[in-house]
């Protein structure tokens, strides 16, 4: 007979680790070297200096590095690698992000123009229906001229938004929370 509190113990999960500022690049080398499974989504963006315009790459969700793992016994490994602070927690306890949802950033990331989203999306949840973004859930929100589809983590009170053809959309029949996509 297999004990069930021994099988959860032993499943890795992804955590968002919060990192000190500026730390997350620092953090992911380390992280990726010691053998951890680590996600670092980066977006491409201009910045200028006083002498000249250069392309950079910054991190999607500042401040968080995402990290697969068994929570009992790596955590504290993986804190303490400098820059590391703390696992975003609920309640005091580690908050897990799920798989499908690391899933869809991987896929999302891939697109060309990905912006952070800082702020709760209103609009209508819908599901997308064509493309390679196919079975994804979120909300969309129109901007300007053009619609957004909205993911929203609810670990670290952040999303992403990526632009979107409105004909790829169908609208979801109950209310769903975005971000559980499981």
């Amino acid at each position: 007979m297999t004990d069930t509190t021994t099988i959860k113990s032993n499943r890795k999960q992804w955590y968002a680790l919060q990192v000190r500022s500026r730390h997350e690049k620092n953090v992911f080398q380390l992280l990726t070297r010691n053998g951890q499974s680590v996600s670092l989504p980066l977006i491409n963006t201009w910045r200028q200096w006083s002498d000249r315009k250069k392309k950079v790459q910054l991190p999607l969700f500042r401040g968080y590095v995402f990290v697969e793992m068994n929570y009992e016994s790596d955590r504290f490994e993986i804190l303490n690698v400098p820059g590391a602070v703390r696992f975003v927690a609920l309640n005091g306890h580690p908050t897990p992000i799920p798989a499908k949802q690391m899933y869809w950033l991987d896929i999302i990331m891939q697109e060309e123009v990905v912006t952070p989203q800082l702020e709760y999306p209103q609009g209508s949840t819908v599901q997308v229906i064509h493309g390679p973004l196919r079975g994804l859930e979120g909300q969309v929100v129109h901007e300007k001229s053009c619609s957004r589809l909205v993911v929203w983590f609810e670990a670290i009170m952040q999303g992403l938004a990526v632009d979107i053809d409105t004909a790829y959309l169908k609208p979801q029949s109950e209310k769903m929370q975005i971000g559980n996509m499981t």
